[in-house]
């Protein structure tokens, strides 16, 4: 199986990322976080490829898509696992906040 994972640099996206590599899966770990996927990636580079992205950049998210489809014939599990932190109260969070 060909599997993209979001927020793969640390915690759960990393070690869901190595949970499958392990499993002989074909996996590519996306972040910010070029560094952090480097280490990733050497843990497993038979199994594990990444792509530094900023999911909430249009141009680097094409950019994601087209690295995807050079590398794999296609996508058959998305682990949706990027987040962000927008530190302030729920009652004072905006349209753009949850669009974010």
């Amino acid at each position: 199986m060909n599997i993209l994972v979001s927020g793969a640099s640390r915690g759960i996206g990393y070690a869901t990322v190595k949970k499958l590599a392990s499993s002989g899966h074909s996996v590519i770990g996306t972040a910010r976080s070029k560094g952090q996927l480097e280490k990733l990636q050497a843990e497993d580079p038979a199994h594990i490829k990444t792509y530094p992205a900023d999911l909430t950049d249009e141009q680097s998210v094409q950019s994601l898509a087209v690295y995807v489809e050079e590398s794999f014939s296609g996508v058959d599990i998305l682990v949706n696992n990027a987040g962000a932190l927008i530190n302030k109260p729920f009652k004072e969070l905006e349209i753009s906040d949850w669009k974010r």
